[in-house]
């Protein structure tokens, strides 16, 4: 049996969760770009794991949760974006999103729910790829030219133990593109 300061940390470590806010792609346009990928396998040459629960991140927030009673207004729509390119943010492959609307939604709840983040600057993207190696010639891709659709906005926890670079940050494992589990990345602006 452990002392009581044991017990303390211990308490901490299972309450103190930060906010993850985020867009689902939506069927039609996951099934555009999971296609894209297995045609573009060969300029691509993937090591990493490639993203089935493809979604734009619109908090990352390592500030703990919301006190108990408040309720974030999550919303519905659809939302249409355009895509401008791939980059890599991390050891992520991304496909970063021009949209004024995404960059003025999570500008809306960072004010109105005081959360912070582990990045300078709001890029809206959808994270295409984990694990993937920085000279990934991204340059060589052809333009995406299908509709990008967002949909539903969903929260989870994020444990502030786990944002140590690990993908467990969310304890949330999903089955990839490719059949092997992760958890989402946190380390880059997903």
């Amino acid at each position: 049996m452990g002392n009581f300061m044991d017990f303390i940390n211990e308490e901490k470590l299972k309450t103190n969760k930060g906010v993850y806010i985020a867009l689902k792609v939506s069927e039609r346009s996951t099934l555009d770009i999971q296609n894209y990928i297995k045609e573009n396998l060969d300029i691509l040459n993937i090591s990493g794991e490639i993203v089935e629960d493809l979604h734009c991140t619109l908090i990352f927030s390592e500030r703990p949760a919301l006190p108990h009673g408040v309720e974030v207004n999550l919303k519905s729509y659809n939302i249409s974006v355009i895509s401008t390119h791939f980059s890599i943010f991390g050891d992520s492959l991304v496909l970063e999103l021009k949209s004024p609307e995404l960059i003025e939604r999570q500008e809306q709840l960072v004010k109105e729910y005081s959360f912070t983040s582990n990045f300078s600057e709001y890029k809206p993207h959808i994270s295409i790829a984990y694990g993937v190696d920085a000279n990934l010639p991204v340059h060589s891709l052809p333009k995406v030219t299908f509709a990008l659709e967002l949909e539903q906005e969903y929260m989870e926890d994020l444990n502030i133990k786990d944002t140590d670079g690990s993908k467990n940050a969310l304890n949330n494992g999903k089955e990839t593109l490719f059949g092997k589990e992760m958890g989402k990345e946190n380390k880059g602006n997903k």
